[in-house]
């Protein structure tokens, strides 16, 4: 009755994978605004300004590069779009992103997140790095890649 009624929904949604450090480089850019944006890692800890996002990127990819159960076809990370109803408050979404990011990627692999929140409606991207262990996780470990609906902000 709610998507009948037309209701806002919260959407998180997975937009994609990078295959290599430049294209991990320019999606970490993206979803940072060149720097302008924080990204918050798993610990609370901000990564701010192009020279920290850089130095993400490379952390990453050297990472990736350097994992021997990685193999060559194999992403680098794994971008997921969490969409919210216009009007969402910034420190709900914040916090639904936070605990999104959290509860999905937490003790597998790092990630970061940030927001944009300059559009009626509201993003939260999230950002998880991939590495080798994805693809010898135990079973029904893995993130699932499929686009879900989230109730997290009502």
């Amino acid at each position: 009755t709610r998507i009948v009624g037309r209701a806002p929904e919260a959407v998180v949604k997975v937009t994609g994978r990078t295959r290599d450090p430049a294209h991990l480089r320019a999606h970490l850019d993206y979803i940072s605004r060149n720097g302008r944006l924080e990204l918050e890692g798993p610990d609370g800890a901000l990564i701010l300004g192009r020279r920290g996002v850089g130095d993400l990127a490379d952390d990453w990819s050297s990472a990736a590069l350097a994992d021997s159960r990685r193999r060559a076809d194999s992403p680098f990370s794994l971008s997921v779009v969490l969409s919210m109803p216009a009007g969402t408050d910034e420190i709900a979404l914040r916090d639904a992103a936070r605990a999104f990011a959290a509860d999905t990627f937490a003790g597998r692999h790092d990630y970061v997140f940030t927001l944009h929140t300059d559009t009626p409606e509201r993003f939260g991207y999230a950002l998880e790095a991939l590495d080798g262990a994805i693809t010898v996780a135990e079973p029904g470990t893995a993130f699932t890649p499929t686009p879900v609906v989230r109730e997290r902000i009502a």
